[in-house]
């Protein structure tokens, strides 16, 4: 769908009916039916974010925005880039639409935005673009992805006026202030930008030079919290709560430990998606990490296949821009080859032979 230059219409929503009543005959016709549906609402979201666009006679223009700092702010050598989410927007005196979330480079080291504080600022903004090189990044792509629908600068001719502050419970406030204290402990180890990174998933502390080397060892994934990390904190918690639920003079007897374990997995997973800001690939993993969990709270045991395509259906329909995540596909991906592997793997039942085998399958498969 990424290839059409314009989005289908929602009129073919109205072959919804017609293909629901024949699955009454033909259970063949649920194939084209769940894909008009799919292009229908990935067409209506899709057209949601288009619409929040910004007018062509407003680019360029001096405008008087009001909003909340969205994100972290990350510093460079220019200055500070950061996420504004926009509650209103005047221009020459009148009220003007401006898309919701932008991006906001600001050259004045002494205005120092935190997140999750109310601002009223002076700015110019432009359509976003980026470039079309075969094989290079899409700048474009990526703020879309990121419901980012115009980018621009301050404006120094009227100072920025604090509205609020943060409240105390603001989840971007408090992973900020985290940051800052293990910065302020680490104070110039060249590496504390990694142990902000895999506290609170702000990766951008940690330098070019870093990143090269992450990515050239195959380690980057270790470092952006994302599904991995998820699944990680999930599965530890799930076992040590089952264990200690599971001592004798509690009351096991009321809550089966598994169920207990998985309710505790979930909090945990939650908290610390939280503690990542909610990014798109934490709330896809968060996703995934409740159908798993979703057998044990029913109790009822369901195919792991099953569980996956659920998990993949889920996903899309919270999100169906998600297709356009290379995250998307390999986190999908490998859960399909490992369960795979751990399906046709009945020569041995060495953990070591399984262990290797498995590895072996997600290396050729991915």
């Amino acid at each position: 769908m990424q290839q059409l230059p314009l989005l289908p219409s929602l009129w073919w929503a109205l072959l919804l009916a017609p293909l629901l009543a024949l699955t009454w005959f033909r259970p063949i016709w649920f194939i084209p039916l769940f894909f008009v549906a799919g292009a229908v609402w990935l067409s209506f979201r899709a057209g949601l974010i288009l619409d929040d666009n910004l007018a062509r006679e407003l680019e360029g223009q001096d405008l008087l925005v009001e909003g909340q700092v969205d994100n972290i702010p990350q510093r460079a050598e220019f200055g500070q880039r950061f996420e504004f989410e926009v509650s209103r927007a005047e221009h020459a005196g009148q009220t003007v639409h401006v898309p919701r979330r932008i991006l906001l480079n600001n050259q004045d080291f002494s205005f120092q935005p935190r997140a999750g504080e109310t601002w009223r600022l002076l700015v110019r903004l432009n359509r976003p673009h980026g470039y079309q090189n075969p094989g290079g990044f899409d700048y474009e792509a990526y703020l879309f992805h990121n419901r980012i629908r115009a980018k621009g600068y301050l404006r120094t001719e009227i100072a920025p006026q604090l509205i609020s502050s943060a409240p105390w419970y603001d989840i971007d406030r408090l992973r900020q202030n985290l940051g800052e204290r293990i910065r302020a402990q680490l104070g110039d180890n060249p590496y504390a930008g990694i142990v902000v990174a895999l506290a609170n998933g702000d990766g951008r502390g940690v330098s070019v030079e870093q990143w090269q080397v992450l990515r050239q060892t195959g380690t980057l994934h270790l470092i952006a919290i994302s599904g991995l990390h998820i699944s990680l904190i999930g599965g530890i918690v799930f076992f040590v709560a089952s264990w200690l639920w599971a001592w004798p003079g509690t009351t096991v007897l009321r809550l089966p430990a598994p169920m207990f374990g998985a309710i505790c997995a979930l909090l945990a997973a939650t908290a610390y998606a939280a503690l990542a800001g909610f990014v798109i690939p934490t709330q896809r993993a968060l996703i995934m990490l409740t159908v798993a969990m979703s057998g044990i709270l029913l109790r009822r045991r369901f195919a792991p296949s099953l569980l996956l395509a659920v998990a993949a259906l889920l996903v899309l329909l919270y999100d169906p821009l998600s297709v356009m995540a290379p995250g998307f596909w390999l986190s999908f991906a490998a859960v399909a080859i490992i369960l795979f592997a751990m399906h046709h793997d009945r020569v041995t039942t060495s953990i070591f032979y399984k262990w290797g085998y498995v590895q072996w399958a997600i290396a050729l498969g991915m």
